[in-house]
C-alpha cells in the first residue's frame, strides 16, 4: 500500500509504481525498510538517491525495477544532475547484479550529460563492503567515490 502525503509517496516492499502518476504532485519517492530490503529515497528538491540497509530482497529484480521506474520519473521532471548513495550493510548475489546494473545505468546518464555524483558508503573496519565499492566502480566504469564510515559503538 502506498501513502502520499505532503509530496512523498511512501511504497511498500512489494507494491509496484504505477508509471502513470501526475509527475507534478511528486517530490519524493520512499521504499521503506523491510528486514529484507533497504530504505530508498529519491528526493526530487536536493537531487539525491539514497539506497541503505541490507538488501537481500526474494526477488531483487522486482525490487530494484522498482528504483528503475523512479529514476525514469526523475527524468521526466527534466532533472540534470542527481547524487547517489549507496549505505549497505550486506548484499545478497541477486542485489550485486541488480545493483551493478543501476550503476550501468547511472554511468549512461553520466556519458549523455547528466551530472552525476556517486557515493559508496562502508563502515571503516568492513574490508568486505570497501571491496566490493571498488568493483563496483570498476566493473560498471562509474567512478564511486568511497566514503568511510565509523562504526557503531556500544557502551
Amino acid at each position: 500500500m502506498s501513502l502520499v502525503m505532503d509530496g512523498v509517496i511512501a511504497i511498500s516492499g512489494n507494491e509496484n509504481i504505477n508509471v502513470s502518476l501526475d509527475q507534478s504532485r511528486f517530490r519524493n519517492y520512499v521504499i521503506k525498510a523491510t528486514a529484507s530490503t533497504p530504505f530508498v529515497a529519491l528526493e526530487m528538491s536536493n537531487r539525491s538517491l539514497l539506497i541503505k540497509g541490507v538488501s537481500n530482497p526474494q526477488n531483487p529484480v522486482d525490487f530494484y525495477d522498482k528504483i528503475d521506474k523512479m529514476l525514469a520519473y526523475y527524468l521526466v521532471e527534466g532533472s540534470n544532475s542527481i547524487s547517489v548513495n549507496f549505505s549497505l550493510d550486506y548484499f545478497n548475489t541477486g542485489s550485486a547484479r541488480c545493483l551493478y546494473l543501476l550503476m550501468a545505468q547511472l554511468r549512461e546518464f553520466k556519458e549523455n550529460g547528466m551530472s552525476v555524483q556517486a557515493n559508496w558508503y562502508y563502515k571503516i573496519d568492513d574490508e568486505d563492503m570497501l571491496l566490493s565499492g571498488k568493483n563496483f566502480s570498476s566493473y560498471s566504469q562509474l567512478e564511486l567515490k568511497l566514503q568511510p564510515t565509523s562504526p557503531m559503538k556500544y557502551y
